[in-house]
């Protein structure tokens, strides 16, 4: 069974248009350190928050789920990093329109943006992390 990073991986390869690479990375770093091929995205689970139980002699709990998406474009031609940003916004659309409200499986509630933030820009290369976020319940009883 995939899992959900493996289901948003494949669902920005199937419908954004013109990304080198799409691939999963276990964190941030590994992104920064790893051999990375602009225009490119990539996507690891950032964080998991539980809401509290509901249930008297069992369990019952929404956990929210974000992942990241970090899209990274080449910035070559301008020293400030502004054409790179624009491609990388572009792209964030792009991969915006393809998740949001999008169920990724049976059990998880429709995916959510949650925020963006710029990471990096080194070594000609625009690092941008988008989040999203989706819940699923956990239950034993």
């Amino acid at each position: 069974m995939a899992t959900l990073r493996q289901l948003i991986e494949a669902r920005i390869k199937s419908e954004v248009d013109g990304l080198r690479a799409v691939a999963g990375a276990a964190d941030m770093q590994s992104v920064l350190q790893g051999r990375v091929s602009p225009p490119a995205a990539y996507v690891f689970r950032l964080r998991n928050a539980a809401g509290p139980n509901t249930l008297a002699n069992a369990v019952d709990q929404r956990v929210n789920e974000q992942y990241a998406v970090v899209v990274v474009t080449r910035n070559v031609g301008d020293s400030r990093g502004g054409d790179s940003s624009d491609a990388n916004e572009a792209i964030c659309d792009d991969i915006g329109d393809a998740l949001l409200g999008w169920e990724p499986a049976a059990d998880a509630e429709p995916m959510e943006y949650g925020g963006g933030r710029l990471v990096s820009l080194q070594d000609q290369f625009l690092f941008w992390q988008e989040t999203y976020t989706t819940a699923r319940y956990r239950r034993a009883v």
